[in-house]
């Protein structure tokens, strides 16, 4: 996350959305990992959570990736057109 950080063409609030939403997927896989390693079952609901996370996460991304676009657009100069 530092080059992200450290982007000045990243807006913060897209940015902060995507560090919770990774925050997360990680705490959610984190604990199912954990269940695993221990010979335990995973229960239905931190099945669930994992996959809202991916789902927060992914959302994220992509509204990252819009963001960056738009950004990007609206440093492109589209020159005036003649009328001829």
């Amino acid at each position: 996350m530092s080059q992200l950080e450290q982007d000045p063409n990243v807006d913060g609030a897209v940015l902060t959305i995507l560090a919770a939403a990774l925050s997360e997927y990680r705490a959610a896989f984190a604990e199912i990992s954990d269940e695993v390693n221990h010979g335990r079952a995973v229960t239905p609901q931190q099945l669930e959570r994992a996959m809202a996370a991916t789902l927060q996460l992914e959302n994220a991304q992509t509204l990252f990736e819009l963001d960056a676009r738009d950004r990007l657009d609206a440093q492109q100069v589209t020159p005036p057109r003649s009328v001829h």
